[in-house]
């Protein structure tokens, strides 16, 4: 007890001046409320209505409780913002560690199979071991294809990350493309909303992106920022067969296997643009030792020798804020500030119901079967819960993962995610209306696409061709196009097919009739001579 008298203190102190204006004002506001005050208010109401209006005696008593209560309750928080302590703890004054962003290909062609099982699954394989092999510094996950994602945030916790690796597919990113620029500047920004002034980008790719030079751009930016830019080259230069995350092949307009090979040259472009270095990747981690090289930090911590001294240095004593104990005591007491506890109830009522484990199981199930009888009401419950805790894009996200395309465009606020969500749900003319609210150089080829499957090829064939002149490298918008170009050829000779066919069944048709016409005159003719004969 002696030694806890002597350690108490208030870490911010000054919070404490803050109870004398909360004492005025609660009297001031004690006086002019519980009190009633009923003679000022009669001179603008008549004394008939005002007594309806006034309160009873029993009334002020639990109003001057009320008052006494506010104060009690506002000194609590006031003194719990004031920061009471009595005990100290053991606190990291220095991480040595810098940052990590890892940045992850999920484009088509990291289904290639040159490195068994698949480039994709190997990459994941070692985006694990990169996890485990800088413990105690900051991390975060970005994916990509044609746009980037950030699938984690910085953090500490590795297991956040560790949760997402078995669900990472190329069938997450539903529109193809290849843009390691806009990812490699995702990551950048990232490291950029922190406080630290180096950074490590380690890219596990098997190319440069779509637009190589873009790419090199991007990590030169970064690297001007203070954020170097590795790679892992995932991939064989040999390379192997283009195909889908299910394992079917991708063909070009004569049927044949599109080869998918490792872009060394351009990777290492784009680590030298960054100040970072390139491995191929390894079994072992070899490749890993390559780029977590020791920096000026790590070898800050290497100086202290000592294990005592090493403790000290990168640790500090700090009291331990006591203060949110105190927020126990206003909780309890909160539902003394409404008279006759009507509204604390119906908040409670509310946040009660709204928290039961079966309506949300129910609101669930709604979510994924809309038409099983569940009300609109339940589904709107759980949204409102998960609002709480999930912005818009992560319950899109969320759902897109899922399958359910029709939840992720209702949930989505990015553009370009609601556009992919509508295009797997089978919308494509709402989704050609979203991406033609974008950027043409950037979303034009997921327009043409989305205008394509909504069955207006001539307009995307036009769509194409704009994008191919952005982009005349785009090898998959290349293919989109010349395969349009194909249909349309294809829906002229049928239609050609058709008038022909049309026109013969006409011409079939007009003489069926005129052999008709002949054989009515024949009959006719006929019936007259037998008519005479007989006369």
């Amino acid at each position: 007890m002696q030694t806890l008298l002597e350690n108490f203190h208030f870490i911010r102190g000054y919070w404490l001046f803050a109870l004398i204006p909360a004492f005025f004002l609660l009297r001031f506001l004690f006086s002019k409320g519980a009190m009633g005050h009923t003679d000022q208010w009669s001179k603008h109401i008549d004394a008939h209505l005002l007594r309806h209006l006034t309160i009873t005696n029993g009334e002020q008593a639990t109003a001057k409780f009320g008052y006494k209560s506010l104060f009690f309750i506002s000194a609590l928080i006031i003194v719990g913002l004031a920061g009471p302590t009595w005990q100290q703890s053991k606190q990291p004054a220095y991480n040595a560690k810098a940052p990590v962003v890892a940045v992850l290909s999920l484009a088509q062609s990291m289904n290639a199979d040159d490195i068994a099982p698949t480039r994709l699954k190997r990459a994941v394989h070692k985006l694990q071991d990169i996890l485990g092999s800088n413990p105690g510094a900051e991390k975060a996950l970005v994916i990509y294809s044609d746009i980037p994602f950030i699938a984690a945030p910085l953090t500490n916790d590795d297991k956040v990350i560790e949760q997402m690796l078995p669900e990472l597919s190329t069938n997450l990113m539903p529109v193809l493309g290849d843009r390691l620029d806009l990812a490699i500047d995702q990551a950048s920004a990232l490291l950029a909303r922190t406080d630290t002034k180096s950074g490590q980008i380690i890219l596990l790719t098997d190319s440069a992106g779509e637009l190589p030079k873009a790419s090199a751009e991007a990590a030169k930016n970064a690297q001007s920022l203070g954020y170097s830019v590795s790679a892992i080259a995932i991939g064989t230069q040999t390379g192997a067969a283009l195909q889908t995350a299910n394992g079917q092949l991708i063909t070009d307009n004569s049927g044949q296997k599109i080869q998918s090979k490792l872009a060394l040259t351009q990777i290492e472009a784009v680590v030298n643009a960054g100040a970072g270095k390139l491995a191929l990747l390894a079994a072992d981690d070899s490749d890993l030792n390559q780029l977590m090289a020791i920096s000026n930090s790590d070898s800050l911590a290497a100086m202290f020798t000592d294990a005592t001294l090493k403790a000290q240095a990168l640790n500090s004593d700090d009291w331990v804020d006591m203060g949110y104990w105190l927020l126990i005591i206003p909780v309890l007491l909160s539902s003394l500030l409404f008279r006759k506890g009507l509204v604390f109830a119906f908040v409670f009522m509310l946040s009660s119901w709204s928290m039961q484990p079966q309506t949300l199981q129910a609101a669930t199930d709604a979510q994924n079967q809309p038409n099983d009888g569940v009300s609109s009401k339940q589904v709107a419950q759980s949204t409102q819960w998960q609002d709480l805790w999930q912005t818009p894009d992560q319950q899109g996200a969320q759902a897109f993962a899922n399958s359910d395309y029709q939840q992720a465009a209702q949930a989505f606020e990015s553009k370009p995610w609601n556009g992919a969500a509508l295009y797997r749900q089978g919308d494509f003319s709402k989704a050609a209306d979203v991406y033609g609210a974008l950027d043409p150089t950037i979303e034009g080829y997921n327009l043409a696409n989305a205008i394509a499957k909504a069955g207006n090829l001539a307009a995307a064939l036009q769509s194409y061709d704009a994008y191919l002149k952005q982009h005349p490298t785009h090898e998959n918008a290349r293919f989109n196009r010349d395969l349009v170009v194909k249909l349309l050829k294809e829906q002229k000779e049928k239609a050609k097919q058709e008038r022909q066919q049309d026109k013969a069944q006409q011409e079939k048709q007009q003489q069926e009739n005129q052999q008709n016409s002949k054989s009515d005159d024949q009959q006719s003719a006929s019936s007259d001579n037998k008519d005479q004969s007989a006369d």
